[in-house]
């Protein structure tokens, strides 16, 4: 599964975030600017989050550090993230964490994102859904049922879903092997893009 280790030095300046300190575990920070000021805000509507094969909301990967922490706070409405550099290796060098969703970057690049933490464990579900409505905790009978002849699935890492979208391909765990009736395997992270090196991912 993904680990952090390191300690984190980069300040992601025109996003917001301020006073970024941490050595050996993940730092809480604080945003500035338009995304801080909406914390005061009323809250407003829920609005699911579309997680997309290439991206979410108006981040897109392959976007600058800076403008992609930027557009995934504004769409999953949160001014607060954990950050943590990772050694430079499985095209990985750095974690941003939000409490619903983690996002990867290399090179100051955004490569990938996970509803797992960067520590391989799961994270609080949210309103997040894939573009055909496919969710964490949905049953792996229900993904099949939405993305049909574009679900594969394997064995792997004791269970690992895979759909290719017009986007870009989805992926993730199961709660259990593909085979197993009973409970039946349901869908235990939603994935994209490059989230760490192959063994530990879907």
């Amino acid at each position: 599964m993904k680990a952090l280790f390191g300690r984190c030095t980069s300040c992601l300046g025109a996003t917001g975030v301020v006073g970024l300190v941490a050595v050996g575990t993940p730092a809480i920070v604080m945003l500035r600017g338009p995304l801080a000021a909406e914390a005061g805000a009323p809250p407003a509507a829920s609005k699911t989050v579309i997680l997309l094969g290439d991206g979410i909301g108006k981040a897109r990967f392959g976007q600058s550090e800076r403008v992609a922490t930027a557009d995934l706070g504004n769409a999953l409405s949160e001014t607060k993230a954990t950050v943590a550099e990772h050694g430079r290796d499985c095209t990985i060098d750095m974690a941003v964490q939000w409490p619903a969703l983690t996002a990867y970057f290399y090179q100051g690049r955004f490569v990938g994102y996970s509803t797992f933490a960067a520590n391989g464990e799961p994270l609080p579900k949210a309103d997040m859904a894939t573009a055909k409505g496919l969710r964490v905790g949905d049953t792996l009978g229900e993904a099949r049922r939405l993305y049909d002849g574009a679900l594969r699935t394997t064995l792997a890492q004791g269970g690992a879903w895979f759909a290719k979208t017009p986007n870009g391909t989805l992926e993730g765990y199961l709660s259990a092997e593909v085979n197993q009736e009973s409970p039946p395997p349901r869908i235990a992270s939603i994935e994209a893009g490059h989230v760490g090196c192959p063994a530990a991912t879907p």
